[in-house]
């Protein structure tokens, strides 16, 4: 079986930013019976905590960004402090440049997109990684 260089620079790719990745960007949504038409979440998730539903619920909420949509999100800025930074995040395209402190310290690109459904008791949603975000901060 041949595997084309593409498939080989794709694979590559992806491996890439699993393991240089700080952390995650998810969009999620909850509701409630006394509450249907519930709300929405951004958060930043660490690595350890991916596709957690209490880790990602205890993770730092994402000033400016309202977590009601998935990748592209729509927000042309917003902050997080997570890693013990706070950190920047500017629209380029599609994805985010990161700043902290005046200065570009890295990246978010698209993340895998795997809804992780999450229930609480009476409390039911889920949440997308939408990016995966590489920084050198939390390291």
């Amino acid at each position: 079986m041949k595997i084309s260089f593409a498939t080989t620079a794709a694979f590559a790719m992806t491996m890439a930013q699993l393991v240089a990745a700080d952390f995650y960007l998810y969009s999620g949504a909850m509701s409630t019976p006394d509450d249907p038409e519930g709300w929405s979440e951004a958060k930043a998730v660490g690595i350890a905590s991916r596709h957690n539903c209490d880790e990602i619920d205890h993770a730092p909420d994402i000033d400016g960004a309202s977590g009601d949509r998935s990748y592209p999100w729509t927000d042309n800025e917003f902050s997080v402090e997570t890693c013990g930074a706070y950190m920047t995040f500017i629209r380029n395209g599609n994805d985010y440049n990161i700043y902290r402190d005046g200065g570009e310290i890295g990246h978010c690109v698209r993340g895998d997109s795997v809804y992780t459904p999450c229930f609480w008791g009476f409390i039911a949603g889920g949440y997308v990684e939408d990016y995966v975000c590489h920084t050198g901060v939390c390291a």
